[in-house]
């Protein structure tokens, strides 16, 4: 598990990611952001988060 300190800086990194993808109308969708919580809380770390979201379906509401 990771310290608070790592806890508050992934918590800060990606507050600032998300309001930068929020300015540009590129926000992700809910799988997305389930797996961006569980970075954040210490779940895993950002080679398996990467791994994860590569593996989300690009246009999830098309998947059959």
């Amino acid at each position: 598990m990771y310290s608070d300190d790592d806890l508050h800086e992934r918590r800060q990194s990606m507050t600032d990611i998300l309001a930068s993808w929020d300015l540009d109308g590129a926000l992700p969708d809910a799988a997305a952001m389930n797996l961006i919580r569980e970075y954040v809380t210490g779940t895993y770390g950002l080679e398996e988060l990467s791994q994860k979201m590569a593996d989300l379906p690009l246009h999830p509401e098309q998947a059959t």
